[in-house]
């Protein structure tokens, strides 16, 4: 669990397909190779790709913007 300055807090929830589909944005900011990153295309509906880990990858239905 991350503590904001603003008093709030974020924390990590699983990767599952409800989690990707309820997101109103998936943020990548690490590429991990144990990451099914097709899975994560198909099934998230927008996607932040800060590392490229989306280049490439098949059958992705989201739109997805690189940084």
């Amino acid at each position: 669990q991350l503590r904001l300055s603003e008093g709030g807090s974020l924390s990590s929830v699983p990767l599952t397909d409800e989690a990707l589909a309820a997101a109103d944005c998936v943020v990548i900011t690490a590429a991990h190779d144990a990451i099914d990153w097709a899975r994560v295309g198909s099934t998230a509906r927008i996607i932040v790709d800060s590392r490229n880990a989306m280049a490439g990858v098949q059958g992705v239905t989201a739109r997805v913007t690189k940084l």
